[in-house]
């Protein structure tokens, strides 16, 4: 090879040390084993070889080098060596299972080739260590992975089917359906010249109703006409047609584009979304967001106080870890706060930065395919110093937060007010229930009166008793009594207009609910038309509330 020859060859694309360092330092290799055969490097001096591989690396990756290690001084110009110590200090030692997971979730994406995915399948198979298995394995992902379902019926059909079959069947299906839309095109011109006069009888169709225009199956266009789903002419069967498979960037469905998309788009405001149920519904002015990069790219972030984990859209997952290679089975389930589960496909781990502090933290991701706003957790939010939470104006009633508060923090000077109490800060559980303490003792007195009226024209029920359980009757009085000393029931000593059932429930605890059937008499009660306060309306008068406790409804008293 004359000198002008090798010259005119170019040396492989510099090593780049950012973004997936191992996927890149592969490539190089490989473009470098192609430009060392075709320059007659090969047998050139090994320092020359050493120099010229270093010379086509980023300065970076050669600051690296200098920091490797040798057992010998001389192999620092062996290119062997060199590519030996990039493998262990870039690669590593690979983790077969994760590789052979990677392999198995392989599938044919929309508009790739066959000829990309049994290449890139290859590629997957090196690091899997299947050994004799390979072309098999390979020949399985290929007929499970493939986006074609008659060609894969079709090789599930055939017994013994090898790898070149599968190859081979999938290659001359993909080129006869390419050869079929430009045969398709060209028989449409010629018919549209050959029916261009209207017939003297035409025969009338039936008129299509907007449910049969939305159907996400393709027809042969007649008469020339734009085909609905893609806006071109063609014919043929409807996997003939540019949209079949493919997904509408409008709308989110499928075998249509988006500017024949029909679907319309409702207001933000009057939108439902998943995205609302993890955060308060008030508005874009509203809500916090931030704007971090992840393994270099830069995600729009909804800054999310109440959610636990981080979420990041598909479309965005597929831009920071590409091809999702790093993607891992989730560890749990998402539920929102209404019980709805948040699908997600997996889970995966990336660095975060903050573009102005330059904060950086390793967090995990929960990819959701069908969700469309990436969220950054409370823990999140709090490692990179977006949020912050005043502990000092809450008030903590559990005595192990209370502890864990106090040993951070001194407790705040409260001031005595003239005529109140002086409880301690921070507050505690003991402290308040001994405080107040008939609150938490006895049964529940509620102040005032309660009428019941009810309508004279509804004739009084008398209700035969129960039979109670023998094993009970004893318990039973002994509750009644219980109840009488409580001034919760009294004694009947005159006959009754109204006689209910006497109703006996056992609690989870094992003791006993009294209780009557209220059924007849609800029927003759007047009801009265008072509205019933929402929560709303609630919330304003428990503003500069601080305590809250549950109220046990078991049992109830009127003075």
């Amino acid at each position: 090879m004359s000198t002008s020859n090798t010259n005119a060859i170019p040396p492989p694309a510099p090593l780049k040390v950012a973004g997936d360092v191992a996927a890149d330092w592969e490539r190089f290799k490989s473009e470098f084993d192609n430009y060392e055969i075709a320059t007659d490097l090969v047998d050139s001096d090994a320092r020359k070889r050493a120099a010229i591989l270093l010379a086509c690396r980023e300065s970076a990756a050669h600051t690296i080098f200098r920091t490797f290690k040798f057992d010998d001084d001389a192999d620092r110009n062996k290119v062997e060596k060199i590519k030996e110590a990039f493998d262990k200090h870039w690669l590593g030692e690979v983790n077969v299972t994760y590789e052979r997971y990677v392999f198995h979730q392989r599938i044919q994406q929309p508009g790739e080739t066959i000829e990309a995915f049994v290449a890139d399948l290859r590629k997957l198979a090196k690091s899997c260590a299947f050994e004799h298995l390979e072309d098999s394995l390979i020949r399985d992902r290929i007929i499970i992975g493939i986006r074609d379902d008659p060609t894969r019926r079709r090789l599930l059909q055939q017994k013994n089917v090898t790898l070149a079959d599968a190859i081979d069947a999938c290659k001359a299906s993909e080129a006869t359906s390419r050869r079929l839309r430009t045969m398709s095109g060209a028989a449409v011109t010629e018919v549209d010249a050959l029916t261009s006069a209207p017939s003297t009888h035409p025969r009338r169709r039936p008129r299509r109703t907007s449910k049969s225009r939305d159907r996400a199956t393709p027809r042969e266009p007649s008469n020339g006409r734009h085909c609905q789903y893609c806006d071109r002419r063609h014919g043929g069967p409807k996997e003939a047609c540019p949209a079949f498979g493919q997904q509408c960037r409008k709308c989110g469905k499928k075998n249509h584009f988006q500017k024949v998309c029909r679907s319309t788009i409702k207001p933000e405001v009057c939108e439902i979304t998943r995205e609302e149920l993890l955060t308060l519904n008030s508005g874009d002015k509203n809500r916090a967001y931030c704007n971090l990069r992840v393994n270099n790219y830069m995600v729009h972030f909804l800054m999310d106080c109440g959610a636990t984990v981080n979420v990041l859209p598909l479309k965005d997952a597929t831009a920071v870890s590409p091809k999702l290679r790093s993607l891992r089975p989730p560890e749990s389930r998402l539920t929102m706060f209404d019980g709805t589960q948040l699908k997600t496909i997996g889970m995966l781990t990336a660095i975060a930065e903050h573009p102005l502090t330059g904060v950086r933290r390793h967090m995990d991701f929960n990819v959701a395919a069908k969700h469309e706003r990436a969220i950054l957790g409370m823990r999140a939010c709090q490692d990179l110093e977006l949020l912050s939470v005043n502990t000092a104006n809450i008030c903590a009633v559990d005595a192990d937060t209370m502890s864990s508060v106090a040993r951070h923090q001194p407790p705040p000077i409260v001031k005595k007010p003239s005529g109140t109490t002086r409880l301690p800060s921070p507050l505690t559980k003991d402290a308040v229930v001994k405080e107040y303490a008939d609150l938490f003792s006895g049964v529940g007195l509620l102040e005032g009166d309660v009428y019941l009226e009810v309508d004279p024209s509804v004739p009084p029920v008398q209700m035969p008793p129960r039979k109670l359980p023998v094993a009970i009757r004893d318990r039973v009085k002994d509750e009644l009594d219980h109840l009488c000393r409580e001034d919760i029931i009294e004694p009947v000593t005159e006959p009754p207009a109204w006689i209910s059932a006497l109703l006996v429930v056992v609690k989870p605890n094992n003791k006993l609910r009294i209780c009557i059937d209220p059924k007849p008499l609800n029927k003759a009660l007047k009801r009265q038309h008072y509205p019933t306060m929402t929560i709303d309306d609630v919330l304003p008068q428990l503003a500069k509330a601080k305590v809250y406790s549950s109220i046990d409804a078991a049992s109830a008293s009127q003075p």
